[in-house]
């Protein structure tokens, strides 16, 4: 029984200690921003502390991930007074791979102008792809404003300190939300070889912007065929072609309205007339109103038309303090008559109805116009502004990629840009970049969803483990010192020993070497003291049993 019960206090003592230790490691889950149940790929992302995006590879004009600090010998910010809003690379603010940086917006309700130079011209002259790719992450979801960028022309790549919102750009892609706007903007901007001026051309069916605040992969490949996807997330989202699907067309109308031809002053366009022939009757009546009181309606017997529709409150006292001198004679507040709570007080009236004989105005039934020569149309001519782009794939030459914004929201972070001829090349690097970051976001919001559901007796359970955590000191020392108690108490104090148990010992005490004859008879005597101890206490405490040896004793004797 004694091993019992120090193994029972023993194993409380363990389980108090582990149970504060496990609490601590959920704890850090929760309190922290990284996940420690993950894949070993993840788990290593989350280790490394020198994490930066790998380089892409293959051929590309531009990339950026902003994972050192020569980001900003490529970028330039705009001086127009006009873009007062703050970047800043660092780390995201809300759960992401640890030294992942980004380029940052730090305040809302600002206006945003940034810029870097390719490497190298952008001309799509040869019939090549073009892709265009990077991440958003809107850390505070997206209320109004922009996160998208532009590819710009080469006479504005030239001066980027001066960047505007009328720079000329070739491109604009990427999210743009506020009040009923919520598309994923594909704009390009086409010159006309006759007249030489510029026309943007708007996709007509743009995808929505994904909700939330994780990171997401924007991408635009548009291919040499003149076919193009748009991808959110490495999953195609939107698709078309650039000679069908944008406003207005790539290419003008071959003919237009003469604008010199104007409609005859006699042309007839009304296709209806009135029936010349056609009379009133005579028993047609104008005068009847459309509606009549109602002849059959009459006043319910709880009506009170006597009762004014409010009363002076009858509860209202006057105060000590108004002097009719100074105020004038005090009048208690009205309030509404609570006998006309059914509105069954006042002139009473009959409801309306329709009137059966009201026909209203007279107006003779239409005939077709005889003299109806149908709509008028200027007559067409040539289009002098027509041309045909049958290649519109081979955009103007791009030199520099720039964010032009405005937003009412904070925290929005771009990274990871790419702009390559290869869509091979940039499916390539969001494996390695954009998927190893999803995935880690995913199950960081999933363990973040998991703690905010700790309600009724899950969150009753975590308030009583926090309070462990935080007296987990003393509760373990009131633990053990409990099991101890335990053990001393219960498991401490000496069953007695059964006769045959004293005769063994007595035996043993007679055999040893060690002990008299002495010893062993005073062992004896304080053996019988302690048994007959042991049967006076039972018997007080059941007399019957007195009685029953008292009875034995006599009939002994006799």
């Amino acid at each position: 029984m004694r091993l019992l019960y120090l193994s029972i206090a023993c194993l409380l003592c363990i389980l108090g200690n582990s149970l504060a230790q496990e609490r601590v490691e959920k704890v850090k889950v929760k309190d922290l921003e990284y996940l420690v149940d993950v894949d070993d790929t993840v788990a290593n992302v989350f280790a490394d502390s020198s994490y930066s995006a790998p380089s892409p590879v293959g051929p590309f004009v531009f990339f950026e991930s902003f994972d050192n600090e020569t980001w900003a010998t490529r970028w330039v910010v705009s001086k127009d007074p006009k873009y007062n809003g703050e970047w800043s690379v660092r780390e995201p603010t809300s759960p992401g791979i640890r030294h992942d940086r980004g380029l940052q917006v730090m305040k809302e309700a600002r206006h945003y102008g940034i810029a870097a130079p390719f490497k190298a011209t952008l001309d799509l002259s040869n019939d090549e792809d073009l892709v265009v790719q990077y991440e958003v992450k809107l850390q505070e979801d997206l209320s109004c404003g922009g996160a998208y960028i532009k590819l710009l022309h080469g006479q504005a790549a030239d001066n980027l300190v001066q960047l505007k919102d009328d720079s000329p750009y070739v491109i604009m892609f990427g999210p743009d939300k506020c009040g009923s706007t919520n598309k994923v903007h594909f704009i390009f901007r086409h010159q006309n070889p006759v007249t030489q001026s510029w026309e943007e051309k708007h996709f007509n069916k743009p995808p929505a912007v994904p909700a939330g605040t994780d990171s997401h992969l924007y991408t635009l490949h548009v291919r040499k065929d003149n076919s193009f996807d748009i991808l959110i997330d490495e999953e195609v989202v939107s698709s078309g072609n650039l000679l069908e699907d944008f406003k207005p067309p790539v290419n003008p109308p071959k003919t237009i309205d003469d604008p010199n031809d104007k409609k005859p002053d006699d042309w007839v366009d009304a296709a209806m007339i009135p029936d010349p022939e056609d009379k009133k009757p005579d028993d047609w009546d104008e005068s009847q109103p459309s509606t009549i009181p109602d002849p059959d309606a009459v006043k319910p017997d709880n009506w009170l038309e006597d009762e004014p529709l409010q009363v002076a409150d009858p509860e209202a006292v006057q105060p000590a303090d108004w002097n009719e001198e100074e105020d004038g004679v005090w009048e208690a507040p009205l309030i509404d008559n609570p006998k006309c709570q059914d509105g069954n007080c006042g002139v009473w009236s009959p409801p309306s109805i329709a009137n059966p004989l009201f026909k209203g105005k007279w107006q003779p039934r239409m005939i077709d116009n005889p003299a109806y020569k149908g709509v008028w149309k200027p007559r067409q001519i040539p289009n002098p502004e027509f041309f045909e782009d049958k290649e519109p794939h081979r955009f103007a030459p791009m030199k520099a990629l720039a964010i032009e914004i405005w937003t009412m929201s904070k925290g929005i972070m771009f990274d990871n840009f790419l702009i390559t001829t290869s869509m091979s090349v940039a499916a390539d690097f969001s494996r390695r970049t954009f998927r190893v970051k999803h995935e880690a976001e995913k199950k960081l919001r999933a363990a973040a969803e998991l703690a905010s559901k700790a309600t009724g007796f899950d969150k009753t359970m975590d308030e009583a483990v926090d309070f462990v955590l935080k007296y987990k000191f003393y509760l373990g020392a009131a633990t053990c010192l409990t099991a101890l108690l335990l053990y001393v108490c219960c498991g401490g104090r000496p069953s007695k020993p059964s006769a045959p148990e004293k005769k063994d010992d007595d035996l043993r005490a007679a055999s040893s070497p060690d002990l008299t004859s002495q010893t062993v008879a005073s062992a004896n005597q304080e053996a019988e003291e302690e048994e007959e101890e042991e049967e006076e206490k039972e018997e007080e405490e059941h007399p019957q049993k007195l009685e029953d040896r008292q009875r034995a004793e006599l009939t002994d004797s006799h």
